[in-house]
């Protein structure tokens, strides 16, 4: 197979490798935006996950605050708002007003979990009934049978603490929590399984690259080394001709010489010396022939150089759009990450809260104190109030244990969102880092085939005039043997124009002798500038 044959096939394994990475590198892309959907659903559905818990453990401390505090609106209004918001029927904080159902559904959650979230949602629905009768027994409303509180009758705060404090009440409160964990743990598995699968995916994906990468460094060398060949076997043709051109030259001084020295024999010696001439001009028209061909496909070369620069540019070009969409991933998550810390900030707050209501714990402890102290002093008249005060001690007490359990569930969920914002800092910015350094990487090896392309064009520059310059010499070569053709044709006309002429053709043959000369320095200097100060026999044996 010809050189220019495997350096055309070499193009085409190299355009089709090059398109292959393009790919591989849009497939990675779009691999990782499924990755940060997945970690997105993932931290959704936990969200969406603790709203149901949270939002129980409002409903309770909200109910419970309502009956302590006999009635206080305010505490209705919140746990009433809460169910509302839940239930889709009041706008959310994102001002969407939408079902906790609805969300989860749009989250893409299984059967089995919405199983698990809706046995949590009928037992937290089955507490509220619980709360509601509380809170209405505060207000003096009992069910009329109809499911409506519209039966006024006495109000009755010790049934409605009762109720909202006994053991069947905490019973039911652990039977929310347990499809929630059962839940958190479904869900867990099923988001791991989707995350781990786009990883491992992107982890193959950067193997192909760097495949391919490799591949395609390779392919650039060998293309390279063919051309070199090409370069070579060119310089070699023209030291040839040159050499020939010199011979004939040689041959046709001594035939001047011969017919100056002998005019008896003038006829035959310049019958010989039209020949030659002959000869020496059907080998210049090969000659002329052979540059312009050589000029033709120094051109194309040029034009498939000039093709793999363009590539080459179209790839750094995709390497930098590759690092942009990074960058841009990194500051959506970064703004995702300030989200949490958001949320994080109103934890604390909340908890500030639940210091205020330790401290009104502590006055209620001091006044019952000294309710007790004053039916003390007033004997057995003061026996009922000293009971109230006792009553009014023991649920002091109780709300300062609920405070103190709300502020360690709240130290938890602060500990809990920090932590997690750590972890996806930590994991996103190694992804980010290595694919930063695969992509600089690439840029990198891209640049430097740029580089050795560019060096290739200059070189291809010097050639294309150097070839210029041996085809205009070859044609002169071509014009003054023709000339020496006809002053041979002209000898014939007489004996007397024998030694003038002859010496006319001494000189043409000295010019050609010295082009030849030329021509084999310009020889040399384009076998320099393909292997530096490499001597001729040399080149020949690495050719």
């Amino acid at each position: 197979m010809s050189i220019g044959k495997k350096l055309k096939i070499l193009n085409y394994i190299l355009v089709f490798s090059v398109a292959l990475l393009i790919l591989t590198i849009l497939f990675t892309s779009f691999n990782q935006t499924n990755l940060n959907s997945s970690y997105e659903t993932r931290f959704g559905s936990y969200l969406l996950a603790d709203e149901l818990r949270q939002s129980s453990d409002d409903l309770t401390r909200l109910a419970r605050t309502y009956v302590t505090t006999k009635g206080e609106s305010k505490y209705e209004e919140m746990y009433w708002k809460i169910l509302d918001v839940r239930n889709g029927k009041k706008p959310r904080l994102d001002g969407k007003t939408i079902p906790l159902k609805a969300l989860m559904k749009d989250l893409g959650f299984t059967d089995l979990e919405f199983q698990k979230l809706k046995e949590a949602e009928a037992n937290s629905n089955n507490l509220v009934t619980t709360e509601t009768i509380a809170m209405n027994a505060v207000k003096g409303l009992y069910n009329d049978g109809t499911g409506k509180y519209s039966k006024k009758g006495p109000k009755d705060i010790k049934y409605a603490t009762e109720i909202m404090f006994n053991d069947k009440y905490h019973q039911d409160k652990k039977i929310i929590l347990d499809p929630i964990n059962e839940f958190d743990k479904i869900l867990n598995e099923r988001t791991k399984n989707t995350t781990v699968k786009f990883k491992t995916r992107g982890n193959n994906l950067l193997l192909v690259i760097g495949g391919l990468s490799v591949a395609i460094a390779v392919l650039i060398m060998l293309t390279i080394s063919n051309i070199r060949k090409i370069l070579i076997q060119l310089s070699t043709e023209l030291e040839q001709s040159a050499n020939s051109t010199r011979g004939f030259s040689n041959k046709l001084v001594k035939a001047s010489d011969r017919s100056l020295q002998l005019t008896s024999s003038q006829a035959s010696a310049i019958q010989e010396t039209v020949t030659t001439l002959d000869e020496i001009t059907a080998m210049m028209k090969r000659s002329v022939q052979s540059a312009k061909t050589s000029e033709e496909k120094t051109e194309d070369s040029y034009k498939v150089i000039r093709e793999g620069v363009d590539s080459v540019d179209e790839v750094i070009k995709a390497m930098n759009d590759i690092n942009t969409s990074n960058e841009n991933i990194m500051k959506d998550i970064s703004e995702s990450n300030t989200k949490i810390s958001g949320i994080a900030q109103v934890i604390t707050e909340i908890a500030s809260k639940t210091s205020v209501i330790n401290d009104i714990v502590f006055q209620t402890k001091l006044l019952s104190f000294n309710a007790s102290v004053e039916a003390a002093r007033a004997g057995e008249n003061g026996k009922g109030f000293a009971v109230v005060a006792e009553e009014v001690g023991s649920l002091a007490q109780m709300s300062g244990n609920a405070a103190s359990e709300i502020s360690d569930m709240l130290d938890e969920s602060i500990k809990s969102v920090e932590e997690i914002v750590e972890e996806m800092n930590n994991k996103i910015t190694d992804l980010v880092s290595m694919g930063e350094s695969k992509v600089k990487k690439g840029i990198s090896v891209a640049q430097d085939c740029k580089n050795v392309f560019d060096k290739v064009v200059v070189n291809f520059d010097e050639v294309k005039v150097m070839m210029n310059e041996i085809s205009n010499a070859t044609q002169e070569q071509e014009v003054g043997v023709k000339n020496i053709a006809d002053a041979m044709n002209e000898i014939d006309s007489g004996t007397n124009e024998t030694a003038e002429t002859a010496n006319e053709t001494k000189v043409f043959a000295d010019d050609m002798m010295k082009q030849s000369d030329e021509l084999k320095d310009l020889v040399d200097s384009l076998q320099k500038e393909i292997h530096g100060e490499t001597s001729i026999e040399n080149l020949k044996i690495s050719a």
